[in-house]
């Protein structure tokens, strides 16, 4: 799903029955998360197309969990410069097995987490 894809979706409904979701922005837009998001939600993809300078992963963290219990997946890749993993790690409980993935593109950062709760 395309963040600025101007379909007409039924989010309540989504927010009922969204397991997984992959959603790509050009830019991370937590407003779109929040609404797309659902209590059932237990793997999320997040592409960033454009270079991304940081990701706020204290406020991501405290995001997907006001808003699914379940989460056990997440995944993201975006363009950046460089990461720290401990700093993710101590930015929210919530991704304390975050990885790095190595990529075939070598400006393509990419993380994983499993087992979150």
């Amino acid at each position: 799903m395309i963040s600025d894809d101007l379909s007409n979706w039924n989010l309540t409904l989504f927010q009922k029955t969204l397991f997984s979701l992959r959603i790509g922005f050009h830019q991370l837009n937590y407003d779109d998360l929040s609404v797309l998001i659902g209590s059932n939600l237990n793997r999320l993809y997040i592409d960033i197309y454009h270079q991304q300078p940081s990701i706020n992963f204290n406020y991501l963290g405290n995001l997907i969990m006001s808003l699914t219990p379940k989460i056990k997946q997440f995944n993201c890749d975006y363009q950046g410069i460089q990461i720290c993993l401990d700093e993710i790690k101590r930015a929210h409980r919530l991704f304390r097995n975050i990885q790095l993935i190595q990529s075939h593109s070598h400006d393509i950062i990419r993380l994983t987490c499993r087992d979150m709760i």
